[in-house]
């Protein structure tokens, strides 16, 4: 979380289509963001004001409220996409879904030794490694903690989100014919 080109990334890809998808936080505006010195940590963005993106390039008042309203709107997400959002080595969006279903809340993931935490379908010996040095690296430990500290809802997932049963309860309507039937 430290140097400016990795903190860039990092805002980027929590705020991605699969972290918390923050509307109107790109690359370009993290790396504003960075430059400026208005976010030095991943926590930092839920306390940016529209006064301070007003005059900045690209933000006139509207498009300043517009950001800001997206971010604290994000405030309360689902779990999946926040271990997603933290951008874990190993941590895809389906492995980020598999465990927030196996463990159901951040705590119990945060608690997890490597071998609890293999017991995830498709969690290794390797990528257990991986997960539990990340969440317990000191640095990487005090950031989350401080993102919570924003106000943080992380919605348990509910069992649908499992893998298989992804599709459960959905209706799909085809167009067109289908002359083998």
């Amino acid at each position: 979380f430290g140097c400016p080109a990795q903190l860039k990334g990092r805002i980027y890809h929590f705020g991605s289509r699969g972290g918390l998808d923050i509307e109107g936080l790109g690359e370009e505006t993290a790396a504003l963001f960075v430059k400026e010195g208005l976010v030095r940590d991943l926590a930092d963005l839920f306390d940016l004001e529209v006064s301070q993106l007003e005059g900045l390039p690209g933000f006139a008042e509207k498009s300043a409220r517009n950001l800001v309203d997206a971010i604290q709107r994000r405030k309360k997400v689902e779990l999946r996409r926040f271990l997603f959002g933290l951008g874990i080595p190993e941590v895809g969006e389906a492995v980020a879904r598999d465990l927030a279903v196996h463990f159901g809340d951040l705590a119990a993931i945060r608690a997890a030794d490597r071998e609890t935490l293999e017991t995830v379908a498709g969690i290794g010996p390797k990528m257990s490694e991986v997960i539990h040095r990340f969440l317990h690296e000191t640095e990487n430990a005090r950031a989350i903690d401080a993102v919570l500290a924003k106000g943080m809802e992380l919605l348990s997932p509910d069992a649908t989100q499992a893998g298989e049963d992804s599709l459960a309860g959905k209706k799909f309507v085809f167009t067109g014919g289908l002359p083998t039937l």
